[in-house]
């Protein structure tokens, strides 16, 4: 199998640069929802106002620093079909078991 097949379907290759060591840094991270499809809210009158998993996304962006040791949430926005975080991993700190969320 091709190793550009996951599952039988297309993805492109990583576009990691195999020269950087990836164990910590700042990183811009968008998670798009399938289909670009409103599941986090919808913006209206100028403000996003957030479906059940929307608040539940936000959630877990505010939290991601009490939840796992070393990473940090500099900035994040969720919107109506992504979210977008600047995320900051400090390399030095030892990982815990990660919890659902």
């Amino acid at each position: 199998m091709s190793d550009n097949l996951y599952h039988n379907q297309y993805r492109i290759p990583s576009a990691r640069a195999t020269w950087r060591d990836y164990n910590g840094g700042a990183y811009f991270v968008t998670i798009c929802t399938r289909n670009m499809e409103h599941f986090f809210g919808e913006i209206i009158g100028g403000e996003m106002r957030f479906s059940e998993i929307g608040r539940w996304a936000d959630e877990c962006a505010r939290n991601i620093e009490t939840l796992h040791n070393g990473i940090y949430v500099l900035s994040y926005v969720v919107m109506p079909n992504h979210i977008h975080l600047i995320v900051s991993i400090d390399r030095n700190t030892s990982p815990v078991e990660t919890p659902q969320c």
